[in-house]
This record gives structure tokens, C-alpha cells and sequence, in this order.
């Protein structure tokens, strides 16, 4: 039982296992994507990209703003990690799904 306990505890302190953010990787991946948006709300952006990459996503409602990019031959996670960080948001894949959160 206190081995039981001990373990449960330590799973708890590590947080999910399943978590990872994709911008720390040496080299993103997905599918190029071409793109050409103008003063877009920056959520429907990222949920705009994630669609025609075929990505699961999430984004936070807190999320907010508008957002001008031009991207040719960009491999999707580097469009999503390059956008998050110029609004120092968070990614990551938890069971397959991207999150992006504040």
C-alpha cells in the first residue's frame, strides 16, 4: 500500500507524461504550409493553420489579438511555434492535441 501511495504521488509531482511542447524540438515538422492573412484574429488564425495541416488544436479563449503573416514552405509546427512566439504563448501536444494557451 505505501509503495502504491508513493508512486501515485510521484506521477502527480511529474506533471503529465503525455505533455510536450513541440517548439523545443531541433526540427519541426508538418506539412509546408502557404499562407497570406491580413489583420486576422490571431485564435482563428491558429486554428485556420492547424485545419489545413490536418492538425488537432485547442486554443485558450484568453488568446487574443489580430495577427498579419505571409508564409511560403513552412512546415506547420514552425508557423505555430514562430506565431506563439512573438505573443509568448504556450504550445504543446498532450495525446496528440496541440494546446496553445497564454
Amino acid at each position: 500500500m505505501k509503495r502504491f501511495m508513493v508512486l501515485v504521488l510521484l506521477a502527480a509531482m511529474a506533471g503529465p507524461a503525455a505533455a510536450r511542447s513541440p517548439c523545443a524540438a531541433a526540427r519541426l515538422r508538418g506539412p509546408e504550409l502557404e499562407f497570406a492573412l491580413k489583420g486576422t484574429d490571431l485564435a482563428g488564425a491558429l486554428k485556420l493553420l492547424a485545419e489545413v495541416a490536418g492538425a488537432p488544436i485547442v486554443v485558450s479563449g484568453e488568446v487574443r489579438g489580430r495577427i498579419t503573416m505571409r508564409l511560403r514552405r513552412v512546415p506547420f509546427e514552425q508557423a505555430l511555434c514562430t506565431i506563439a512566439g512573438l505573443r509568448q504563448l504556450r504550445v504543446r501536444i498532450e495525446r496528440g492535441v496541440y494546446l496553445v494557451t497564454l
